[in-house]
């Protein structure tokens, strides 16, 4: 199992690994070939563990300044209406715009990992984010979760505070965290 971030500068550099993430994302989260949206933007990362070009675990990261047309980042744009799915305020305050706070979203495991190796992609999963959070200059990581991956995160070593109330996105239970870098960026 190995991690890489992917980003525009290193995506060409790493074979089909990109769009091997995109497919394995489309097939866990919207039963689809692949799935891409308007937040898979030149400025996002992509953590990705993997075992050779097979995708067992990822998640993207956006910069909280970036914008692309109406759009910012999926938890602002969910707080300002523009997101299908998400009908109530997702943050107890307004969402946070700065350099050093990036989202995290997009996060998936694959269902069909054993426990062993799903505990190992999830510990994997939690130390590339750290590395990559150091590598962009952010302290502190906002997402929303399902509620059940929330336990699962914070057994991989990521220490979450929640940020919001619990919302219902898509028929399940979700909350936003937040997430200090700090530690790590030591």
């Amino acid at each position: 199992m190995q991690t890489t971030t992917l980003s525009l500068d290193n995506i060409h550099a790493n074979g089909a690994l990109f769009a091997n993430l995109l497919g394995a994302r489309g097939a866990i989260q919207s039963n689809a070939a692949a799935q891409f949206d308007q937040y898979d933007t030149p400025a996002s990362r992509w953590v990705t563990v993997h075992d050779g070009d097979r995708v067992m675990a990822a998640m993207r990261l956006t910069p909280t300044t970036h914008r692309c047309g109406v759009f910012s980042y999926r938890i602002r744009d969910a707080q300002r209406g523009l997101v299908d799915g998400i009908d109530s305020n997702p943050l107890f305050e307004d969402a946070p715009v700065a350099d050093y706070v990036w989202e995290c979203s997009r996060l998936f495991v694959a269902p069909d990992l054993t426990p062993a190796q799903t505990v190992r992609a999830w510990r994997h999963l939690a130390t590339e984010l750290m590395r990559a959070a150091r590598a962009v200059g952010a302290s502190t990581m906002i997402g929303m979760l399902t509620t059940d991956v929330v336990d699962r995160a914070r057994r991989a070593g990521l220490d979450l505070a929640e940020a919001g109330p619990t919302v219902t996105v898509n028929g399940k239970s979700a909350v936003c965290v937040r997430a200090s870098m700090q530690a790590a960026l030591h």
